[in-house]
């Protein structure tokens, strides 16, 4: 019903009710039923909101509290949202973006002079909520216009690292401003968990965190020449997945869930696990890892099942099933090398005049009595 007053909202003269319409609709919208429309409805409140001039230092209006409140709520929306579907990155061919995109995207933050006002509702537990999230689509913005930009593309992997560093920093920063209880990578307790409008504030706060956690660390991997650093780069970027995956069992699979909950931050899981386990069957977490694929396969799955089969997850099922064939294949070529390996030396050496004990090494590869053993020992080269 609300959509139906859209075209009246934005052919009439901009106020703050009909911006404050706009905003209520596109948080509404950002979940998989008006997903299409989410980001025209961001490009017409960021329209109206800079000709009302809400951004600058002084508002001429009889609510400059409520203008100064619908702002910021529309600028967190809106760094959110592009960062989340940004368009170009180092590497890529810079693409041409429609009208709308460059409209979404009107919000600078050199422009930006109100001040942040007092939101006494949006505090639960010590934890003001409303202050984090725009602090967070600060860190976001500056990290797409310094590492992510058309711009920022052209420039040299040494230019590029700093400002990586500075991002992460920042991050890290607003990371513990956060209480023990709400702060990523910390475990969820249980009276968070108890009311829903605080567990949902607790699992965006966690997934804004390790959404620019795995972009900086993918960054950072494709910037880097030391294979040291990149390892590195590597576990933190498989431990933003194993917790991400941790986390899907605390989402609402309900039509009210944003998208960027319900699906996009478990597909980025999804594809680091696979991609891991693929590159480096042999690595000692591969077992955890195929069995946090089935996990998320469940998800999916079930995403499938409450839709009625309107948003298709169960295929993601099928990236488990290929990782762990893969798995087995890797496996199974290892022992069959392991044998091959016995059987020449044995034809080789005149076994009967060796004494036992004498050659311990050559003992272990011809016995093959313990296959995990030398799965377990062979040097393959993966992720420590």
């Amino acid at each position: 019903m609300s959509l139906g007053c859209v075209s009246s909202i934005i052919t009439s003269r901009e106020s703050l009710l009909n911006l404050q319409a706009l905003i209520a609709m596109a948080v509404f919208a950002m979940n998989t039923c008006c997903f299409q429309i989410e980001e025209f409805l961001l490009a017409e409140a960021c329209r109206s909101v800079l000709t009302l001039r809400y951004h600058k230092s002084s508002v001429l209006e009889s609510d400059p509290v409520g203008c100064y409140r619908a702002f910021w709520v529309l600028y967190h929306m809106d760094k959110q949202y592009n960062f989340q579907a940004r368009s170009s990155s180092v590497g890529k061919a810079p693409m041409l973006l429609d009208i709308n995109k460059l409209t979404c995207q009107a919000i600078s933050d050199l422009d930006v002079g109100c001040r942040i006002p007092s939101v006494p509702d949006s505090t639960i537990d010590g934890f003001n909520w409303f202050m984090s999230s725009i602090r967070i689509a600060r860190i976001i913005s500056i990290a797409y216009d310094s590492l992510f930009s058309v711009t920022a593309s052209t420039k040299s992997p040494d230019s590029l690292l700093p400002s990586v560093n500075l991002v992460e920093t920042m991050l890290e920063d607003w990371r513990q401003s956060i209480p023990p209880i709400f702060r990523p990578g910390e475990t969820l307790q249980r009276s968070v968990l108890a009311d829903p409008h605080t567990k949902e504030i607790a699992i965006r706060t966690q997934f804004y965190y390790f959404h620019l956690v795995i972009a900086l660390q993918r960054m950072k991997v494709h910037l880097s020449s030391e294979k040291q650093k990149t390892d590195e780069y590597l576990r933190t970027l498989l431990n933003a997945a194993r917790q991400i995956v941790d986390l899907t069992r605390f989402i609402d699979v309900e039509p009210y869930t944003p998208v960027f909950i319900l699906t996009v931050m478990p597909l980025s899981a999804l594809f680091i696990l696979f991609d891991f386990i693929v590159q480096s069957p042999g690595h000692p977490g591969t077992r955890e890892n195929l069995t946090l694929l089935d996990i998320l396969s469940g998800h999916f799955s079930l995403l499938e099942r409450v839709s009625d089969g309107t948003l298709p997850g169960n295929y993601l099922s099928h990236f488990a099933r290929i990782a762990r064939q893969h798995f087995e294949d890797f496996g199974n070529r290892n022992i069959q090398s392991s044998g091959h390996h016995s059987s020449t030396v044995a034809e080789n050496l005149d076994l009967a005049n060796l004494p036992a004990g004498d050659d311990p090494a050559l003992s272990e590869h011809t016995e093959l009595g313990d296959v995990s053993l030398f799965l377990a020992n062979l040097d393959i080269g993966g992720f420590v």
